[in-house]
């Protein structure tokens, strides 16, 4: 009985060695379902924990028809970690309607580390819903209203065009024809009078030789485009400076899509993330920037949606060159 129980707590002992101390843990949510409306972009954050002192790798699977997963299925958490995360990026689509439900499973699970070494751990095998709800008002009058789309030329129109040239061309050319053969006939008719009335010379004293008839000098009217008054080219000139001021606006974004640091402060602006950066210290922002990811960047790019701030963001990871493309952006507004 003695030996049993050594051999039992031999096999405790061997197999804790190759345990995986790790944990996965998410937000809130009530009934286990996020709300969200037609259109809209949301990310969820899954933050896995490694209590052990060796790393370990993990890896995510997603099962969703509207959720795709931010990097890689695998992850490597280093020891004694806890606060490295997994992001799912959810885009409700804009023909759901309110009522519809979308269903996103998660799969977390350890990988083995060796031959012969089966980590012991639970597989956290998740799902949550989307309940789709109504727009608020107040951000259905923030949105502007949609631009209709001009009008693309059709094939037809390609086709008739050389043909309408065409008919312009030899329509002229049998008016210069026609003018022409006009002007011949008057120039024989005036040559015929004139030799008539070199036969009827003897009774120039009797009848008044009528004075040549010679056709009219045609007018050539030219016109010219009274100028725009000034008021209009003013107006015309300040349209595309309007645009771009509007183009330049910062986008309004809603409190789900605020950026959260380890500190717990939450951004909703360029200018705000700009401020933080500056102040924040060397091991905060390594938190957010090192080699394996860029939280600011993809916040930039899926929130903000300025991927050409983003794509730069991606290519750096010095505080100085973050703050300098920042403040370049925030300059050019």
């Amino acid at each position: 009985m003695r030996v049993r129980l050594l051999t039992y707590i031999l096999a405790i002992i061997l197999l804790s060695s190759n345990v995986v101390s790790f944990g996965v843990s998410y937000q809130y949510m009530e009934n286990n379902s996020i709300k969200l409306y037609p259109g809209q972009n949301y990310m969820f954050r899954l933050t896995i924990q490694n209590k052990d002192e060796n790393p370990v790798r993990v890896n995510v699977s997603l099962d969703s028809a509207i959720a795709t997963l931010e990097g890689g299925p695998e992850l490597e958490i280093p020891g004694k970690t806890y606060d490295e995360y997994v992001e799912f990026n959810i885009n409700v689509p804009k023909t759901a309607q309110p009522g519809d439900v979308y269903n996103v499973n998660y799969l977390v699970s350890p990988v083995g580390r060796g031959e012969g070494q089966v980590p012991i751990a639970v597989r956290y095998d998740r799902n949550f819903k989307i309940a789709v709800v109504e727009k608020p008002k107040e951000l259905q009058e923030q949105e502007p209203a949609p631009v209709p789309e001009e009008p693309k030329p059709g094939i037809l129109k390609w086709i008739f065009l050389p043909i309408i040239l065409i008919i312009i061309i030899v329509v002229a050319i049998l008016l210069w024809n026609k003018s022409h053969q006009m002007s011949g006939k008057i120039m024989r008719k005036e040559s015929g009078l004139s030799t008539q009335r070199k036969e009827i010379k003897p009774l120039q004293a009797i009848r008044h030789e009528p004075e040549p008839i010679t056709p009219p000098t045609p007018v050539i009217r030219t016109y010219q485009r009274p100028e725009q008054p000034q008021p209009v080219k003013q107006m015309q000139e300040a349209a595309p400076v309007k645009k771009e001021k509007a183009a330049r606006q910062e986008k309004i974004i809603s409190s789900h899509h605020y950026f959260h640091l380890r500190n717990g402060k939450s951004l909703k602006s360029l200018e705000e993330l700009y401020s933080e950066i500056k102040a924040m210290n060397h091991e905060e922002y390594t938190h957010h920037v090192n080699h394996s990811k860029n939280d600011f960047a993809n916040w930039v790019l899926h929130v903000l949606e300025k991927p050409v701030l983003a794509g730069q963001l991606f290519k750096t990871t010095t505080k100085q060159e973050t703050l300098e493309l920042i403040k370049n952006e925030l300059d050019q507004r």
